[in-house]
């Protein structure tokens, strides 16, 4: 499974295609119920779920960002260490609990997405099942979240690397535009 995944990393930036891969394979190997991807924003204040998999109505949608501080995302940040809830809400009371419970889960297991020492995101699995993570399912949760971790840095920095090209191409062509509107004028 990580070798497929890792041939999909590296064929490919859009994230998408790596998490469908991923939740494919992580069908065979895990019971849940929801899994996501989730990115921070530059700051580091605001979080977003990117792409997600639930087998019900989500609670937690997708592209809204939502407030880092006091989140498991916020724990995950300043531990660098997976999460885990045999029970929702035995660990605290996190903002993201009362949707999780509404869509029926019992359960969940968050992973940091670390690239070079920085959290730049989350994978979680979650059930309906109470206690439905056991050690050995974090530590390849963990594996995974590794190579996940770089396709998302990769592909971060690929469409950063196309804003800033449209960026230059947009100055250039308004520079040659006032060059030329100069030398009509001349």
């Amino acid at each position: 499974m990580i070798n497929r995944l890792d041939h999909v990393i590296s064929s490919t930036f859009d994230i998408g295609e790596v998490y469908d891969t991923l939740v494919l394979d992580m069908r065979q190997l895990f019971q849940f119920d929801r899994t996501s991807l989730s990115t921070l924003n530059e700051e580091r204040t605001e979080w977003q779920i990117v792409k997600q998999w639930t087998s019900g109505e989500p609670g937690l949608m997708p592209k809204v960002w939502r407030k880092v501080e006091g989140s498991v995302v916020e724990w995950l940040i300043l531990n660098k260490r997976s999460f885990v809830e045999e029970r929702i809400g035995e660990q605290g009371t996190w903002p993201e609990n009362e949707l999780l419970t509404k869509e029926g889960i019992a359960s969940r297991v968050a992973v940091p997405l670390i690239v070079r020492g920085k959290v730049i995101g989350a994978m979680t699995l979650a059930s309906k099942n109470p206690e439905a993570y056991k050690k050995g399912d974090v530590e390849m949760l963990e594996s995974l979240a590794d190579q996940v971790g770089i396709s998302m840095h990769n592909a971060m920095m690929y469409n950063k690397v196309g804003e800033h090209a449209a960026t230059l191409e947009k100055r250039v062509k308004e520079r040659t535009g006032q060059l030329e509107n100069r030398e009509q004028g001349a």
